[in-house]
């Protein structure tokens, strides 16, 4: 029968164990993050863009709302006004700022955060049936 104390050593034992295997955890996080550091600029025009695309959908649903009885010259102006200041001006602006976020983060932090923003950018893409 096992006793169901255990002795200072083995539990001394159990907890550099697991420290060992956190600092592995660790290591390999930052060196993702180290790999992921001179794409940032790409990684977030990737996620700048794939957010666009999995909203746009509403905004183009509001506009077509909105000018969708009116002439083809004034629906055609509008939808380059709308490419151009929102889709076109948002990504020129969100980009740098999302890249100099991304940046600043410590190294520990950048490679658990863009992996979690692509998958929950998936998650939305799957629940709107885009994939």
């Amino acid at each position: 029968m096992r006793s169901t104390a255990s002795s200072p050593g083995s539990q001394s034992v159990e907890n550099d164990r697991r420290e060992g295997i956190m600092e592995i955890v660790r290591e390999f996080v930052i060196q993702m993050s180290i790999w992921m550091r001179p794409y940032l600029s790409e990684i977030a025009t990737a996620f700048v863009i794939a957010f666009f695309v999995l909203t746009g959908d509403l905004l183009n649903r509001l506009i077509k709302k909105a000018v969708g009885h009116m002439n083809i010259l004034v629906r055609l102006i509008v939808f380059i006004i709308v490419c151009f200041t929102v889709y076109g001006m948002a990504t020129a602006y969100a980009v740098p700022v999302l890249y100099k976020f991304l940046l600043h983060m410590r190294s520990l932090y950048i490679a658990p955060l863009i992996i979690f923003s692509f998958v929950m950018l998936g998650v939305v893409a799957e629940r709107k049936k885009m994939i």
